[in-house]
Order: C-alpha cells, then structure tokens, then sequence
C-alpha cells in the first residue's frame, strides 16, 4: 500500500480497524498511539523518516461520534510535508504533482471552494467526502504542504 493512497483510503477509520493498525505498522508507528493531551481532543503522529504525519481525533468529538468507543481515537486528517517545497513526491493524493504552481492547481481541480488571503497562500477543495488544503510558496510557484481530511458532516 502507498504511504499516501493508503492514507487516504484509511480516513475515518478507528485505531481499532485491522487495517490501520496494519498500516501503522507498516510505517513504523508507535503503537498504541498516544492519547491526547488532557483537555484536548487530538494527537499527531510523526512518522520518522517519512514524508507525513497523520492527525487522529476521539471519535466522540465528531459528528455521529455516538459510534466510537470512550476514547477511541480516529484518523481525520494526513499532511504531505515534502523535505523542501515543491520537490517532486510520488504517490500523492489525487495525482497531486507537488512541483504545481498555484495557478495549474486550480487549472487541475477547478475553483476552490476556500482560498486565504493575504500572505497566506492557501487553497482548498472538497473531493468527494474528502478536503484538500495546499499550502503554496509566497510566490505561489511551489507547493509547500498538503493536508487531507475526512469529511464527517
């Protein structure tokens, strides 16, 4: 399974799905995962050595979260944190070419449905029950971040 492609088809998964324990593993994951701070409802996990982090929430803090287990953690959302902005990746989500400017991104996936202002030079669109956040250079000629969430709602 691809480190992202397979990020992406595990959104919205349980810590508890055979799955994404599986891939947790595969990528090297410190397993249990760590429970959120007191007081908060997330925790990050840094994969050393590869180019993501994965962002779980309690299940009981979503929408239908009725579903999940007291302190069942679910993973939301994934960011690609290329080593410098704009350098090529393979296996991104949805065929991203991380070398885009702003410009042929939009040209790829249309109007966002969000785009920032000011000096940040963010851009959002909604795919599916997905949303994808890309994070441009302040020239807007690279890419230097990409987050995408599960859609709950």
């Amino acid at each position: 399974m691809a480190i992202y492609k397979g990020a992406l088809a595990l959104l919205g998964k349980s810590e508890t799905d055979a799955a994404l324990v599986d891939y947790l593993k595969s990528l090297g994951a410190t397993l249990p995962l760590k429970r959120p701070p007191r007081g908060e409802k997330e925790t990050n996990v840094e994969v050393p050595g590869q180019q993501i982090e994965l962002l779980f929430t309690l299940g009981s803090e979503l929408p239908n979260g009725k579903r999940f287990a007291e302190g069942e953690l679910v993973l939301r959302t994934f960011f690609v944190i290329p080593e410098e902005a704009g350098r090529p990746i393979d296996g991104t989500p949805f065929d991203l070419d991380m070398t885009m400017t702003r410009e042929q991104a939009r040209a790829k996936f249309g109007e966002p449905e969000w785009s920032s202002g000011g000096s940040l030079k963010n851009d959002r669109w909604v795919l599916g029950d997905k949303r994808m956040l890309l994070s441009f250079t302040s020239d807007e000629l690279r890419i230097r971040q990409v987050s995408v969430s599960q859609l709950f709602e």
